[in-house]
């Protein structure tokens, strides 16, 4: 999965940007990276993918 692409369609929030707040904010929380980044916070179906990001940047 490319890093610009698009994760949240609903606030046109990319991979990379789901990436930058897990490094600033040194968190594993999906709810804490949802709030800074505005992705999951409308319709909730990108979370799944958000917390496989998380997983994978927070070994």
């Amino acid at each position: 999965m490319p890093t610009n692409e698009i994760i949240c369609t609903c606030a046109e929030i990319n991979k990379q940007q789901i990436i930058d707040a897990i490094i600033k904010f040194k968190t594993k929380d999906i709810d804490l990276v949802c709030e800074k980044t505005g992705a999951g916070m409308i319709c909730g179906g990108c979370r799944p993918v958000i917390q496989e990001i998380i997983n994978k940047y927070t070994k």
